[in-house]
């Protein structure tokens, strides 16, 4: 998992919870404007470059993005405008906007473990080069590479999507 993938799951998690309260204005991460996406991105990596921080702290940051942007406070967010009512002093949000932010964190927080350890698996894999010359890390296995035989166990095999006969095999075709 990456910053990007976080973000991603941070954003529709951020969606949901919105939604809960009434707020549409969040669309799915697939349609959202690249500037929100970069919104996320941006929360996420704060948040990773400062594991201590507070949802205040994270609303600060946000905020400041924002304003560095051209985004101002105004009563009803309308992006075309980039005006947002959340760009004010932490302290001055309604409590459903704090809660916006503890989310953000938690849910960084509840991946984060999952990115250290991709990232310890990626930097403990060696790089092997192909006979193209293009490097990359992968994993090496001891036991040689074997293209045919395998045969999935038999509870994956979709037997939903088999044509159904109406033959039955004991008897011999018609004709």
């Amino acid at each position: 998992m990456d910053v990007n993938e976080l973000a991603e799951i941070c954003h529709m998690r951020n969606r949901a919870y919105c939604r809960s309260i009434g707020d549409k204005t969040q669309v799915d991460w697939c349609l959202a404007p690249e500037w929100q996406k970069q919104s996320a991105i941006s929360g996420v990596q704060f948040q990773l470059d400062n594991p201590d921080a507070t949802p205040e702290n994270q609303h600060e940051s946000w905020m400041k993005e924002k304003e560095d942007d051209g985004w101002a406070y105004g009563p009803i967010k309308i992006s075309s405008e980039k005006k947002h009512p959340c760009i004010r002093p932490y302290d001055e949000l309604p409590e459903d906007q704090k809660k916006k932010d503890r989310l953000f964190i938690d849910c960084i927080n509840e991946h984060r473990s999952k990115m250290d350890t991709v990232k310890k698996a990626v930097e403990n894999t060696p790089e092997v080069t192909n006979g193209n010359g293009n490097t990359c890390q992968c994993e090496v296995d001891d036991e040689p590479l074997v293209n045919e035989g395998y045969k999935p166990p038999v509870d994956i095999i979709d037997d939903e999507n088999e044509p159904e006969t109406t033959e039955d095999p004991e008897q011999p075709p018609e004709g």
